[in-house]
């Protein structure tokens, strides 16, 4: 049933994760939402609904669920064997998606300034997501990083403190630079 990528997707968490996520997907837990050639998201119903993210581009994936241990959690593991086991499913969405941005595209190219601002200007009220992401973007606090930036920079300072596994008693990270722009959003 499970197709070759079964061995890549067992390297990226632990066996239990595997396992777990190797019965949310034959459970049928998983339904893809979204899929375009860089990014596929899914829905993972767990305890509850869990919300997962595939980068396609940098081959990582997130999911909003609290698993904080090695490798992905089992989430992840049901979303990727999903992929695997459907994806002529995957590969139509990513079709119509990419026909979807090409006609977008085609409407941004003669779409007046003053009317993208406009429209942008109503769906940052209408979106909070929208402003966060934009925010995130075109803030000079924020210097236009990504969410994967901030984190990659926040595993960088846990890094510098950690020894042998585990963050020392009384060793500390320093997020001042994400607790200044936190602030700066709210203000």
């Amino acid at each position: 049933m499970i197709e070759p990528g079964q061995n890549q997707i067992q390297n990226l968490c632990t066996e239990q994760s595997y396992q777990r996520g190797l019965r949310y997907f034959q459970e049928g837990r998983v339904k893809i939402i979204d899929a375009s050639a860089s990014r596929i998201v899914a829905t993972v119903m767990g305890t509850q609904s869990y919300r997962v993210e595939i980068d396609l581009d940098k081959f990582s994936a997130d999911c909003n669920c609290p698993y904080d241990w090695e490798g992905y959690c089992k989430h992840i593991v049901a979303t990727f064997l999903a992929i695997d086991n459907e994806q002529e499913k995957v590969n139509k969405m990513m079709d119509e998606m990419s026909e979807e941005l090409t006609g977008m595209y085609a409407l941004l190219e003669p779409a007046e300034t003053n009317a993208l601002k406009d429209f942008l200007r109503r769906e940052l009220e209408a979106q909070p997501s929208l402003r966060a992401r934009f925010i995130a973007r075109f803030s000079s606090s924020g210097k236009g990083k990504s969410l994967s930036d901030y984190k990659d920079e926040i595993d960088s300072l846990f890094d510098d403190v950690e020894e042998r596994g585990f963050i020392p008693y009384g060793a500390e990270a320093d997020f001042a630079t994400f607790e200044d722009y936190q602030k700066g959003i709210r203000a």
